[in-house]
């Protein structure tokens, strides 16, 4: 099922622009577009904008164990302080 967040993006003059999710949630099309006019109507400022991302949950992949790594390299020892 596809689901969708909505972003905000703060772009400012002199420095890149500033995007974060708007909320914790994923919606449906039809609430993601809800949601992202509701944040559009109450928008005061000039230099922020509202988008939907589209999220697939299908392509996530979890990985538990990668067979060529070498766990042993997390044992280093530390640094004498002196």
């Amino acid at each position: 099922m596809t689901k969708y967040i909505v972003i905000e993006k703060t772009d400012y003059k002199n420095i890149s622009p500033s995007v974060r999710v708007v909320d914790d949630e994923a919606y449906d099309l039809e609430t993601a577009q809800a949601v992202k006019k509701v944040k559009d109507l109450k928008n005061d400022k000039d230099n922020r904008t509202y988008h939907l991302v589209n999220v697939s949950f299908d392509s996530v992949r979890v990985v538990k164990e990668d067979e060529n790594f070498n766990y042993n390299q997390l044992e280093l020892p530390f640094p004498e302080v002196a």
